[in-house]
């Protein structure tokens, strides 16, 4: 069994560490540029914590992304380029996926999601508790789905988007790039790239930046 090996990280440490403890796996170590910030629950006390000043990859070490969405895309990149590193999925074992279903390297599923029929989900996306994707739904690379979301069938989710707490998206309708879509908006129609969408149903309310 490879250890793991969490490369940096941020709001959403404690889900992750939850996620490896679920699976069983020996977490061996955080690697961080600030590793003295970093409080870990006792149940991680062997866990050793180390700076990039000393980090050197080893062979019986599998990688994964402390960092989701939008901060995961240039950190991917420049550890693939540096040191050769691929990150693993990081799925909850309690998470249900059709054996059609495919995760991406670095994303992280977390516990009660549900991937149906042909859903792809691509590289360094986040999905949060209970999320629901219809069959042949596909998510493209660095994408946020937070706790709560439904998606229907035939959805397409472009790189880099949002979807906040408790949002639903009916069948057929695709989310622009650098989109967000606002907590429990109802969203019934495409989303234009960049843009935030909010309300039942939802309409357009801001671009973003």
């Amino acid at each position: 069994m490879n250890n793991y090996v969490l490369l940096e990280w941020d709001d959403n440490l404690n889900c992750l560490l939850d996620i490896i403890s679920a699976q069983g796996h020996p977490l061996k170590k955080i690697v961080s540029q600030q590793p003295q910030n970093l409080q870990l629950s006792p149940i991680f006390s062997s866990v050793s914590l180390e700076s990039w000043d000393t980090f050197k990859p080893q062979e019986d070490e599998t990688y994964l992304c402390g960092l989701i969405g939008k901060k995961a895309k240039i950190f991917h990149q420049q550890i693939k380029e540096d040191m050769g590193i691929i990150f693993a999925p990081l799925i909850h074992p309690n998470a249900l996926m059709s054996p059609t279903a495919k995760v991406g390297s670095g994303s992280v599923i977390s516990a009660g999601a549900i991937l149906a029929s042909n859903v792809m989900v691509g590289e360094g996306c986040f999905v949060g508790q209970g999320v629901i994707f219809g069959h042949d739904t596909v998510i493209e690379n660095y994408v946020t789905i937070q706790s709560g979301v439904k998606l229907a069938g035939h959805i397409r989710i472009e790189q880099r988007v949002i979807v906040d707490m408790g949002a639903t998206i009916i069948e057929d309708v695709r989310i622009g790039h650098d989109a967000v879509v606002e907590a429990g908006a109802v969203v019934l129609k495409n989303v234009p790239s960049k843009t935030i969408v909010s309300g039942v149903p939802a309409k357009n309310k801001t671009i973003v930046n």
